[in-house]
């Protein structure tokens, strides 16, 4: 069984509402025309389920008195029709709120496909940038995010649905127009007690942010804190067109849902970003670490070079075979045993970091006794050592000498 997407279900579930109100038009204009009391109860918004269901119940109380008229005249025609409207009218309320009942769950499941598209988001300034078009999903045509610096109320980044260039706008005039949250805002109540507030009537309100509310027009809109860390950081407001209904309760609550799982996602954003600094400050301490041994080694190997220059070449058995198997060769005679070791391996085909696993040394360390041998034996690089290497050890018609420094 396929499971449809989170926006095929807000969108499936808005048909399902629009085909409820258009039935719930028809049966009031029916009841309009048995009523004729000059009442219209028949108009209201296409998309307004709310204005729907209490046109339907206005409709249901003339009714009511009527069927009470036509009882007492007895007039048993109209009662019938009455009767019949009434009970349509009560059967079109129940699907209406059965379908605006769908309709809110499908939108508090958008919460949670809206925060979860806000996860992978990388950097605070690019979460800030994608907070308003996230928050489309549940239902609202224009959003605004603002940021709170030092008490400041700027505005970051907008979305209007199909409205490209309002949205410019909207962000324009809240950077030209920051406001400080300050006791005369209703935000500075709303960022104080840290609860989502609905705020209707904008347009009369000396409260409100006025250059803002100018810009969209709006009669009536929702807001909510964004709180990371204990702190108030930013703002998030919503609206949606009275065609289409308008904001209630509902949407005050959706948001401030909203904002809180998107402060969850600011608190994850700036976690990160400490754990990859500490990271980065990890790696460098590490490679400070590493050139530190690299150098303490280099230092003894200089020193062990410098002794065995002091000490006569023929101690020892091993050194006895050196001599004799080499001798008068300047190429292997200025090599210590490891420089051997790490030449042959560099013959063989290996790279440092194996060099480094065989002989239990850090990679510093075979860099720098490569480093070493290239200076001893006059190689330009690696690769002219190991011919060198390769030349000295079978040269030409005389079989391979047997390498001393091989057990």
């Amino acid at each position: 069984m396929a499971v449809a997407s989170p926006g095929s279900v807000v969108v499936e579930d808005s048909v399902v509402v629009e085909e409820d109100v258009q039935r719930a038009r028809e049966i009031l204009r029916a009841a309009e025309r048995i009523l004729d009391d000059g009442v219209t109860y028949s108009k209201f918004a296409n998309g307004d389920p709310k204005a729907a269901d209490a046109a339907l119940g206005a409709a249901q109380r003339a009714v009511s008195e009527c069927i009470q008229l036509a009882v007492q005249s007895s007039k048993d025609s109209s009662v019938r029709q009455l009767a019949e409207v009434l009970l349509q009218s009560g059967l079109a309320r129940v699907s209406l709120m059965e379908a605006m009942l769908a309709r809110r769950t499908a939108r508090m499941f958008g919460v949670e496909q809206a925060l979860c598209q806000l996860r992978g988001t990388a950097s605070l300034s690019a979460l800030e940038e994608r907070a308003p078009v996230e928050a489309h999903r549940l239902g609202f045509t224009r959003i605004l995010f603002s940021r709170i610096d030092k008490g400041v109320w700027i505005a970051r980044a907008a979305y209007t649905a199909g409205e490209e260039q309002l949205a410019r706008t909207l962000v324009q005039v809240g950077v030209a127009n920051p406001r400080p949250l300050t006791g005369a805002l209703v935000e500075s109540e709303m960022a104080r007690r840290r609860v989502p507030i609905l705020v209707r009537n904008p347009q009369s309100s000396p409260r409100v942010h006025a250059e803002l509310v100018a810009v969209v027009n709006t009669k009536g809109y929702v807001a909510a804190p964004v709180i990371s860390w204990g702190k108030v950081v930013g703002l998030l407001h919503a609206d949606r067109q009275m065609e289409l209904g308008g904001v209630d309760e509902f949407d005050r609550d959706l948001l401030g849902m909203f904002a809180e799982g998107l402060g969850v996602a600011f608190e994850r954003n700036v976690l990160f970003r400490r754990l990859r600094s500490m990271r980065s400050m990890f790696n460098e301490h590490v490679c400070a670490v590493n050139d530190l041994v690299d150098d303490i080694a280099e230092d003894a190997m200089e020193i062990g070079e410098d002794s065995e220059k002091s000490a006569p070449r023929s101690q020892g058995p091993y050194s006895r075979e050196i001599s004799a198997t080499y001798s008068g060769d300047a190429f292997f005679a200025n090599l210590t045993p490891r420089e051997c070791d790490v030449l042959r391996s560099l013959a063989s085909g290996k790279t440092n970091a194996q060099i480094a696993s065989i002989l239990f040394v850090t990679e510093g360390t075979v860099k720098s006794h490569v480093k070493h041998i290239l200076r001893k034996i006059g190689a330009a690089n690696r690769t002219d050592a190991v011919a060198r290497y390769h030349a000295l050890a079978k040269p030409p018609g005389v079989h391979r000498a047997k390498d001393p420094f091989r057990s």
